[in-house]
């Protein structure tokens, strides 16, 4: 999974939220990868720290190069991320995408035509607003603060099913 965006915070999901869904991932047995880009430290930090050390847990954020990143997202089974580049690149490779929307819209940046995503969003009055501050003085957008772990749990059994 890759918790980054380059848009910032107004496309990221919670860090919290990330966090939730990794720990129910390793509860299951499932290896979790953790990719970002430099830039992303800081983020994969406040969703990893919390948890404990597991041998199932990678975190590669920072540590792989363009060509890295796309050799390990070709490996996966699964892919979830913000609306962002990686999402792109899994699209690419045929590698089904679990992608969590807020203020942008998935019609618009979402990965042109391809059918092994499942994209995710809260519909607000607003969206898509496409701004990196709430124009509705939402903490955190509330349209990502709505879509909640549980959902993507349920996508990723949908998906993995």
């Amino acid at each position: 999974m890759s918790p980054g965006a380059a848009f910032g915070s107004a496309k990221r999901w919670k860090p919290a939220y990330f966090r939730e869904l990794i720990a129910n991932l390793l509860e299951r047995g499932y290896g979790v990868y953790v990719l970002g880009a430099k830039d992303d430290l800081a983020v994969v930090q406040e969703v990893l720290e919390p948890l404990e050390e597991n041998s199932l847990l990678h975190n590669l954020c920072g540590k792989t190069s363009i060509p890295e990143l796309i050799d390990t997202i070709a490996a996966l089974d699964l892919f979830i991320c913000n609306d962002s580049g990686p999402m792109h690149i899994a699209a690419a490779l045929n590698i089904p995408i679990i992608a969590l929307f807020g203020p942008t819209d998935p019609r618009e940046t979402g990965p042109w035509q391809y059918k092994k995503a499942t994209l995710l969003s809260k519909a607000m009055p607003c969206s898509p607003c496409k701004q990196r501050t709430c124009p509705l003085k939402h903490d955190n957008h509330a349209c990502m603060t709505r879509l909640l772990p549980s959902s993507v749990l349920k996508a990723v059994d949908e998906v993995l099913a």
